[in-house]
């Protein structure tokens, strides 16, 4: 009572109003009446606001305490983002590191046909006669992959022309097929691409490339964090650094959940969808068509470069995964209809699903972009080449890229086609299902991925500024927000000391120039990827880990509500196990009473899917069993566990109620037969 009556005097502080305004006496009746009159008015607006700071302080103060008991009073300064910095060999990764088996197509049919450069189509008698083939013996046809108007998901092939020497190909990929003469059995089948000369439009617009106008190469490799690409790929790493002289980013974070999250920030620099927490402008076409995309390359298109983009698995595809893709190809060169078409061709199976016929599927992707980087050479392009079938679900299994992907960069290198090239290799970000993924350092390093930039020489001779920018931002917390705008300049040719603009978009900096010390928020990156939080682990049976795992399953649900049984075709998801959970320390900054949360991270078990998932909770005065922040984490595989799902958010939670276990009907024991049942009622 003594509180509340003090802080009611605080509230009115009413005597000293006429002191104040030095009114006479006689003006106490008035001023009296009036202030009983604010006073009624008032009171339950006052008594609110004490209510509602003493609840939040209690709660403040108990928090406080857990935090003291628990870390000594630690809090983090947030005023800049502090990196932790792992060993890539440190010893958690030890019992998840193997050796992979590498590919091996062996040879399930002969090599009968081949394009060359300039897109004539042969036949290889050398190879009909190594596998004991006569000219006369078989036949040889190929058919054009033509992509289905306004469609980025089907293609068709044209009526089979016969292989003749001398004749070249007018479509950029075909099919081709040989037969036997005598019975028409099939002995050969593979797909060609190759890279067309401009048309008169596109000679008629692209510039030659120049130190100061270089094209730019962007090679991308799915779900690989530094830390991995070192462990994985280190002769293609010391090639970067040591030959390249390319610059490591050891700061850079990723802003999102999966590829598209990342590609859309690194292309537009805008998100892929609205979040509360951040001011960024917003992609709305979370499921496309994407052709109004402001895509950093129309940029380049626009400023005298030919484009090209390529992704080797038709699925995965960023632009395609659950979405409806481009109704218009998105850049000059563009291969999706190619890979369609092999996923259309049966061929002939190598016992190695990672091969095409006699062929690893990495070696279209490469040789592909090699040609096309070979050939324009001298002119300006942007190229980007993104890798998917040997990292999505391994952090092993990317090792078998290693001395392919060291010779395509080396080749490139030694034959002067990247004389004029910016050569930016990155990973989308870390890997998200390995069972790696549930370590400390495995949640780390999904948040950190890979981020190399190499100038050539010529243009580092002419624009020292640059290289100095790069070097100075090594270590810095960059995003693909501070990505994008790198891109920007250069498809702008914003390349002085001095930018002619502040910035292209709403959230990022320039990698050219300097980049300000940012928190999370700041830089456009959810909480959730944030990994400049301090944290302390809690006991996985905690109240307040239990509390939140409870939360964090309840929030899952609530996504899936009108896709869950009994109208929907997803399962309810249930609480299995709390696995782990982190106290996230609040900032010395903004901590205090007034508006105080308390947060977790906690990584859960349910049933009956098995799936692993992770989540920010935060909870105060008013949600005492705590709310989601940001994105739920699904951190293993799930295989065709939602195939009944085609949602490209809720897939990673949907349980498919087909796949739950069918009751057992029951049969009743013949001792209690209907008849045995019907003797004994009576």
């Amino acid at each position: 009572m003594v509180v509340l009556a003090r802080r009611l005097v605080r509230c009115f502080q009413i005597s000293a109003l006429r002191r104040a305004l030095k009114l006479p006496l006689n003006w106490s009746s008035v001023l009296l009446r009036v202030a009983l009159i604010i006073i009624v008015l008032e009171t339950p607006l006052c008594l609110y606001r004490i209510y509602v700071n003493s609840v939040e302080e209690y709660f403040y103060q108990v928090e406080e305490n857990l935090f003291k008991n628990i870390t000594n009073g630690l809090k983090y300064e947030e005023q800049s983002c502090k990196f932790p910095l792992y060993d890539p060999f440190d010893k958690q990764t030890k019992p998840y590191i193997f050796n992979y088996p590498p590919v091996s197509c062996g040879q399930p049919q002969p090599y009968l046909t081949y394009v060359d450069g300039d897109g004539y189509i042969h036949i290889n008698y050398t190879g009909a006669r190594e596998a004991g083939l006569n000219k006369q013996d078989f036949r040889c046809t190929y058919e054009e992959v033509l992509r289905v108007p306004n469609s980025d998901d089907e293609v068709t092939f044209s009526r089979p022309h016969p292989i003749r020497d001398g004749k070249q190909l007018t479509a950029a990929f075909v099919r081709a097929r040989c037969k036997r003469r005598r019975g028409g059995r099939l002995l050969y089948e593979t797909l060609h691409a190759w890279v067309k000369p401009l048309s008169e439009e596109q000679e008629a617009r692209v510039l030659p490339a120049t130190p100061t106008r270089p094209s730019v190469l962007v090679l991308g490799i799915d779900s690989m964090s530094r830390l991995n690409f070192i462990r994985q790929l280190p002769r293609t790493h010391a090639l970067l650094t040591d030959v390249f002289g390319a610059t490591v980013f050891t700061g850079m974070t990723r802003v999102g959940q999966n590829t598209y999250a990342n590609f859309i920030p690194m292309l537009t620099g805008m998100a892929a969808r609205k979040r509360d927490d951040l001011e960024v402008v917003v992609w709305e076409k979370l499921y496309g068509p994407f052709d109004d995309l402001p895509a950093v390359w129309k940029k380049f298109n626009e400023n005298g470069y030919i484009t090209m983009y390529t992704e080797d698995v038709p699925i995965y595809m960023a632009f395609n995964y659950m979405a409806a893709g481009f109704k218009k190809q998105p850049t000059d060169y563009y291969t999706r209809p190619f890979w369609l078409a092999m996923e259309n061709s049966s061929g002939f199976e190598s016992s190695d699903g990672r091969c095409y016929g006699n062929i690893p599927q990495y070696e279209f992707l490469f040789n592909y972009t090699r040609e096309f980087v070979e050939k324009m050479r001298d002119k300006r392009y942007f190229a980007f080449s993104f890798v998917t079938g040997y990292s999505h679900h391994s952090i092993n299994e990317v090792q078998v890229l290693d001395e392919p992907l060291r010779a395509f960069l080396e080749g490139l290198w030694r034959s002067d086609a990247l004389k004029n090239t910016v050569v930016i290799v990155l990973g989308d970000h870390g890997n998200r299902f390995d069972d790696f993924r549930a370590t400390v350092l495995g949640r780390v390093e999904s948040n950190l991925p890979y981020l190399t930039i190499s100038l050539p020489p010529a243009t580092r001779a002419a624009k020292p500024h640059l290289q100095e920018g790069l070097q100075r931002n090594n270590a810095t917390f960059i995003t693909w927000y501070d990505v994008y705008e790198l891109l920007s300049d250069l498809a702008l040719a914003n390349l002085q000391a001095a930018s002619r603009v502040a910035r292209f978009g709403q959230v990022g900096w320039s990698l050219f120039r300097g980049v300000p010390a940012r928190t999370c928020p700041q830089a456009g990156v959810p909480w959730e990827y944030c990994v400049c939080v301090r944290e302390v682990a809690l006991r996985a049976g905690d109240a307040a880990a239990r509390a939140a795992g409870r939360a964090l399953v309840a929030h899952v649900n609530a996504l899936l509500a009108d896709r869950a049984r009994p109208a929907g075709p997803c399962a309810r998801l249930e609480l299995a196990r709390v696995l782990s959970a982190q106290l996230l320390l609040p900032s010395a900054a903004v901590a205090g009473a007034k508006g105080f949360a308390a947060a977790l991270r906690v990584t859960v078990r349910v049933s009956p899917s098995g799936a692993l998932l992770e989540g920010r909770v935060e909870r105060d005065a008013w949600n005492l069993q705590g709310r989601v922040q940001g994105d739920v984490a699904r951190i293993n595989q799930y295989g065709n566990q939602s195939h009944c799902l085609t949602d490209r958010l809720l897939r990673y939670y949907c349980y498919c109620v087909d796949l739950l276990p069918r009751p057992v009907p029951h049969v009743p024991s013949p001792l209690l037969s209907p008849s045995t049942l019907a003797v004994d009622a009576t």
